[in-house]
């Protein structure tokens, strides 16, 4: 049988940990020791609260960093993107979460390198789709000009 409050009580002292090495003045590797920690964390108790919210917390801020790096990097390119950084950003913590049961500590020893790449690839895809209707839509027009 297991004692509840022992959980309770050990899952509250790792998460303020965490939210120690998360802090304002963390460095970068404080924060992807922090994501790794709480990925545990949401591994071992998924249903419970305060890791749940965690986790959201850190995936949060690996899909800002994702989602400013892939923005600056549209502008030195020159590419239009009409799209807004908040619903980027929003999309790359819902597929944080999709992807965080499937990720194996066996496999892969740092889950920042793992989300930055499925989130990378999961916005390549968006662009590429939301590219792809956009040409659909103008051999449409063209297609109704010419008859």
């Amino acid at each position: 049988m297991k004692n509840y409050w022992l959980e309770e009580k050990e899952i509250k002292e790792e998460i303020k940990f965490i939210k120690y090495l998360s802090g304002a003045r963390a460095s970068r590797v404080g924060q992807i020791y922090a994501l790794n920690r709480v990925l545990k964390l949401y591994q071992h108790y998924p249903d419970h609260l305060l890791a749940k919210n965690q986790f959201v917390e850190r995936l949060h801020w690996v899909a800002n960093q994702v989602v400013s790096r892939l923005l600056d990097y549209y502008q030195q390119k020159k590419w239009a993107i009409a799209v807004d950084k908040d619903d980027l950003i929003q999309e790359c913590v819902l597929c944080g979460l999709e992807i965080a049961p499937r990720f194996n500590w066996e496999k892969v020893d740092c889950s920042f390198s793992f989300f930055i790449t499925c989130m990378g690839g999961k916005l390549s895809q968006l662009r590429r789709s939301t590219r792809n209707y956009n040409e659909l839509k103008k051999r449409y027009e063209e297609h109704l000009k010419i008859s």
